[in-house]
């Protein structure tokens, strides 16, 4: 019978958090994945809302540890926050792969979605988004790591060209957008490219019913695209959607800038799909 139960998990580091997760299920764990500035708060607050309407609960692991203060660097490869993957929950907020999920078989054999972009919207999107808009979490009795990497990137892209921003980012990101190679690969995983579906929110919403074997008809895509289908009038710098379009790298980014990140995320763009030379 399907129970909820509150678990506290244990990290290396001593951290301890809560999480409230569904027991008792036989379905398979469901999971959401992303990367950094690539589109992975839409798909999180579409799965969210689809797992809702649905009746599977939506574990936010990622935003949990955010609210925690906890960078991901310290719980993204702890295997103590594991025992919370139960059957038949939905887990997301990841921005980079969980790296303690890498070698698990549930993982490896449940339905998965991962979101990518390319990479040197991404970058200027994480400009922005350091600078001016990034949301900081409430400073804890038990740390504050995660309130100290914002504070210290924010100052880092206020005092930078966008160009050095991007370059000095932009072998970290090939990194972590590597990282998901084998997932992506995966015959469980469906890959999602943000700029094929960043104008197709409906197709979107079928699409992801469809991998978690859902049902999502007009009347429920009619009111998530209420909310879900934010395009601007006019760019602003300092909003959280600031820009949806595609390309936005060629606009921002001087043509020397983009040959170097060519070179520099040649692997990341060739296993995605993203032309070398745009």
């Amino acid at each position: 019978m399907k129970r909820t139960s509150t678990m506290t998990i244990h990290l290396r580091s001593g951290r301890q958090v809560a999480f409230d997760v569904d027991e008792g299920l036989n379905s398979s764990p469901l999971f959401v994945l992303g990367v950094v500035k690539s589109g992975s708060s839409l798909l999180n607050m579409l799965c969210s809302d689809l797992a809702r309407v649905n009746r599977c609960r939506f574990v936010d692991v990622g935003g949990v540890f955010f609210d925690a203060n906890i960078p991901a660097a310290d719980w993204s490869a702890d295997v103590g926050w594991l025992p919370i993957v139960r059957p038949g929950n939905m887990y997301g907020g990841f921005r980079a792969m969980p790296r303690a999920l890498e070698d698990q078989q549930i993982f490896q054999a449940s339905p998965k979605v991962l979101m990518v972009r390319d990479p040197r919207d991404a970058l200027v999107s994480k400009f922005y988004s350091s600078a001016f808009s990034h949301s900081m979490p409430i400073l804890t009795e038990q740390g504050d790591g995660v309130t100290q990497e914002l504070t210290a990137e924010r100052q880092r892209a206020l005092s930078s060209r966008i160009d050095d921003f991007v370059l000095e980012d932009a072998a970290g990101l090939g990194d972590s957008m590597l990282d998901y190679a084998s997932v992506a690969r995966s015959d469980t995983t469906l890959l999602l490219r943000y700029e094929d579906w960043i104008f197709r929110k409906p197709d979107l919403i079928l699409a992801l019913a469809k991998q978690f074997g859902w049902t999502a008809d007009e009347e429920l895509i009619s009111g998530m695209m209420s909310w879900a289908d934010q395009r601007p009038e006019s760019e602003d710098p300092k909003a959280f959607v600031r820009r949806v379009t595609p390309g936005d790298h060629l606009e921002k980014l001087s043509a020397r800038t983009i040959a170097k990140l060519n070179d520099i995320l040649g692997r990341a763009l060739e296993v995605y799909g993203y032309p070398i030379r745009a």
